[in-house]
């Protein structure tokens, strides 16, 4: 298996699986499947995905650093997670 950071346990997901998957044979796969133009790679949409998350997580971090100490900061998770 090529995959040197997975260890498969159990028989749920196997290594013919994995192969699949990396040479885009399964079924919901492609561009399309996700709503970008046929010429996008579906990777580089989950790369960039990716790192806008970790960008607003961060804001986030330090949007909580400021919440008072006893304060929950259900408030601003809430304007800044759920209301957007």
């Amino acid at each position: 298996m090529k995959y040197t950071t997975i260890r498969i346990e159990g028989p749920i997901l196997s290594a013919d699986i994995l192969d699949t998957l990396e040479q885009g044979e399964s079924g919901g796969q492609s561009p399309k499947d996700f709503g970008l133009d046929s010429r996008a790679k579906v990777k580089d949409e989950i790369v960039r995905a990716w790192a806008d998350a970790r960008d607003l997580w961060q804001v986030f971090r330090r949007r909580m650093e400021r919440v008072k100490e006893g304060e929950t900061g259900a408030s601003e998770t809430r304007r800044f997670f759920m209301i957007p």
